[in-house]
């Protein structure tokens, strides 16, 4: 069986809004049926409006498991505006965007915004008040409401960092009475129940056109969630919110990977039945004859990084069985908790990562403790506090001076496991790193030679 994987955006045409949109999918089904193909895959299509700049393009990152990314509308099948004033203005913007050799995220977002909002006071109210409207509404009241109620704080606050809004915690009463039809805010938050809407109803029809036409139409679920979305905002107790998911090193990423994204909290997940995902599996189906999950591994084991660090390389595996001290120890390895626990700073590695600007580090990110041996300063003790202090920093030497200090605070041997500190993870390709080359060669060879009989051999592979 044939078929073609592609993101939405990709799909621009002639008619098209400066990017690719639902009306240019159904064209693309035209085509599969025209060269017999049989399955037309799509990349994620959640909204991902953010922070309103070209970084929300990244389709893994959306703000609502359920809502679709206004980008997405069609605005030919949304009709042409009354006021012939806007309408000439808009088609000479939709010229041009078109005209563009490459997707100008932020213009076509800013534009299409615009766009249905003119349409949205011409016509949305009358379009709220339709009976089909009334029945979607009541399917999908539960995500919805806080969908756009979010939006509008966002919008509000100029931020979708919930945490930075006035009313930042999330009460069913008092959104319920924001998003009341007789309240003062009701019309701009149901702008974006008639956005939603409108893109339901498209994605709807070349659902139904795909599937008569025997084409299977297959979505794409992303594993993660925004720590600024709906869902962290309204049910935070899905999630380890001190946590961040990601990836182990690789030969591609020496460092890992940091997704950012909140790991979930599977025990209270089970308690009511997986029910979370029952339902954003139910809605996929509305539109998909089948989907894929991103990252599908993440159901049975998440790299799972502390939201202190930056890179992957403090993470461990969750679930993973960490050590005690008893079992390093049986392994031929004498436990030394400062030592094995701690960033490893001496003179030597000092001079090897910083060079000319070592004395620089010395008086301003570390500390003396005894001999030749240091210890990072209080307010540089982790990446996050590192990466902070570096962040309108670009040029050469900053990055240098960041990147070094990132790998003096991994240059440990194990670490605590979160809820049972007295047990440890050995840290992940340690092998590399400056810490192993202090062991006697004894040590050394205790870890290489015991590497696969560890519960956690991937550490040392």
């Amino acid at each position: 069986m044939a078929g073609t994987a592609i993101p939405v955006f990709s799909l621009k045409s002639s008619g098209s809004f400066g990017v690719g949109d639902f009306g240019d999918l159904k064209l693309f089904i035209d085509w599969a049926i025209q060269t017999g193909q049989k399955l037309v895959q799509i990349l994620p299509i959640n909204d991902t409006t953010i922070t309103g700049t070209w970084t929300d393009s990244y389709p893994y990152n959306s703000i609502s498991i359920y809502a679709f990314h206004p980008m997405y509308i069609d605005l030919r099948q949304v009709g042409e505006l009354k006021n012939t004033k806007l309408n000439n203005r808009f088609k000479k913007l939709q010229n041009k965007l078109n005209a563009l050799d490459s997707i100008d995220y932020e213009a076509v977002n800013k534009a299409k915004r615009e766009y249905l909002r003119c349409s949205y006071d011409e016509s949305g109210l009358k379009i709220l008040s339709s009976l089909k409207f009334k029945e979607f509404f009541k399917r999908n009241q539960s995500w919805l409401v806080p969908y756009a109620a979010f939006s509008y704080l966002r919008d509000k606050y100029a931020t979708a960092d919930f945490k930075r809004w006035k009313e930042h915690k999330y009460d069913p009463a008092e959104i319920a009475a924001l998003c009341d039809e007789k309240s003062e805010t009701y019309k701009d938050i149901a702008f974006y129940y008639y956005i939603q809407y409108l893109l339901h109803i498209q994605l709807s029809a070349v659902s139904n056109y795909a599937q008569a036409h025997n084409i299977i139409l297959k979505g794409d679920i992303p594993i993660g969630i925004s720590r600024s979305s709906v869902e962290a905002w309204v049910e935070p107790f899905y999630f380890n919110m001190e946590s961040q998911a990601g990836a182990p090193p690789d030969p591609f990423a020496k460092d890992g990977q940091n997704w950012g994204f909140p790991t979930y909290n599977w025990e209270r997940m089970e308690q009511d039945g997986y029910a979370w995902w029952l339902k954003r599996f139910n809605k996929m189906s509305e539109y998909f004859g089948a989907y894929r999950i991103d990252h599908i591994l993440g159901f049975f084991r998440i790299w799972d990084i502390p939201t202190h660090a930056v890179r992957g390389l403090l993470g461990n595996f969750v679930p993973s069985l960490p050590l005690s001290v008893e079992e390093i120890e049986s392994y031929g390895l004498k436990f030394q908790y400062d030592f094995m626990t701690r960033p490893f700073i001496n003179e030597d590695l000092l001079n090897r990562l910083f060079d000319e600007d070592a004395d620089l580090v010395k008086k301003k990110f570390v500390r003396h403790l005894h001999h030749d041996i240091y210890g990072l300063n209080e307010k540089f003790l982790t990446e996050r506090q590192v990466q902070a202090y570096f962040k309108d920093k670009n040029d050469a030497k900053s990055l240098k001076l960041r990147d070094g200090l990132y790998s003096l605070i991994s240059d440990v041997l194990f670490i605590p496991d979160r809820n049972r500190p007295n047990l440890y993870h050995p840290r992940i390709a340690v092998l590399d790193d400056y810490i192993f080359s202090r062991l006697l060669p004894a040590e050394k060879e205790a870890l290489r030679s015991r590497s696969r009989q560890i519960r956690y051999p991937i550490c040392f592979l």
